[in-house]
């Protein structure tokens, strides 16, 4: 990426913010207290180390990372359990959102304002568009 996209690219920085500015501890889930900013970056890390969001068709699949590769979101998040999914970040995504109820991470799966929907935010916003090959 070029200096100029980087100076004109929003995207990146606001995202990054959501994640790093995340305050407070977790309270619930698979791992109470927590910071917040400390676990979006985790789980950012495991993404980005697993490259289980890897396009396919040059689609971004961040719920690979989640529910495993090649499962819809609907199937994922409507059909199946949580001890069913396969995603290479499950465990670290579900400490991030305090559950491992699918209905509850349905929607937190993409809020920027807790760890797993802030790093999610990341990777759609930033890295899907700036640095594919390097990121994912």
């Amino acid at each position: 990426m070029n200096l100029e996209t980087l100076e004109a690219n929003t995207n990146c920085p606001d995202s990054t913010d959501a994640c790093n500015n995340l305050v407070g501890n977790t309270v619930a889930g698979t791992r109470p207290g927590q910071p917040k900013a400390a676990l979006c970056r985790e789980i950012l890390d495991c993404m980005h180390s697993t490259h289980c969001a890897k396009p396919i068709d040059n689609q971004s699949t961040p719920t690979d990372c989640l529910c495993g590769v090649g499962v819809t979101p609907g199937d994922c998040f409507d059909v199946r359990t949580f001890d069913q999914l396969t995603g290479a970040c499950k465990d670290v995504i579900a400490a991030g959102a305090e559950t491992t109820d699918l209905s509850k991470l349905k929607n937190l799966f993409f809020d920027s304002s807790n760890p797993a929907g802030a790093a999610e935010g990341i990777l759609e916003t930033c890295d899907g568009n700036f640095c594919i090959a390097q990121c994912l």
